[in-house]
């Protein structure tokens, strides 16, 4: 493994962390808002927040989807190249 990537892999660990704790949170959040929902199911704001709450969730979870991606092709280029 090359220095270079070796610090992409511990910024990559970095991240990964930080997805973690952001995701834990959105879930957290996510479970307030539903059972805030489940006394007044029409309220347009709480309906707002829970829709931004799936898309911060879904944005974070492709996050780690280009992490991965980028590794996968520095690997590959290392390998076409080396």
């Amino acid at each position: 493994m090359t220095q270079e990537q070796a610090a992409l892999e511990a910024q990559k660990d970095v991240a990964f962390k930080n997805i973690a704790v952001a995701l834990e949170e959105n879930k957290n959040k996510r479970t307030a808002v539903e059972q805030a929902l489940e006394k007044d199911t029409q309220d347009e704001f709480l309906l707002k927040k829970l829709s931004l709450l799936t898309e911060t969730n879904d944005t974070l979870r492709d996050l780690e989807r280009v992490w991965n991606g980028l590794l996968k092709i520095v690997a590959d280029h290392k390998i076409l190249f080396f």
